[in-house]
């Protein structure tokens, strides 16, 4: 069963966490939107047609190096957030059985 003192750890890291949690959202979707401009400029420097300079940007160094920092961006916010909705779920969880306990019904 879940108790006071979890349920208000719970909560305090909710309150601890909520500039975090924005500062990576931000990041995350930053380096995801900022693959369009890493393709873009190895599209312009490559040669060929259009469909050889489109693959040539695909599997270039900076672009599969930029997909491994949007992956870690997203990794590090999932995280976060994973674990924030966690403690949300505690703190739900507590809310429900303390109810019942006042109801005498547990």
């Amino acid at each position: 069963m879940i108790d006071f003192e979890r349920a208000n750890k719970a909560l305090e890291y909710l309150v601890s966490t909520d500039s975090e949690v924005g500062r990576l959202k931000a990041y995350y979707e930053k380096m995801d939107a900022h693959k369009k401009v890493i393709l873009a400029t190895v599209f312009n420097s490559a040669s060929g047609t259009n469909s050889e300079r489109q693959y040539e940007a695909l599997a270039s160094k900076e672009y599969q190096d930029h997909l491994k920092v949007v992956e870690e961006a997203q990794s590090a916010f999932e995280k976060v957030r994973a674990t924030r909705h966690t403690a949300d779920l505690l703190i739900q969880m507590w809310r429900s059985v303390h109810s019942a306990q006042r109801k005498g019904n547990v």
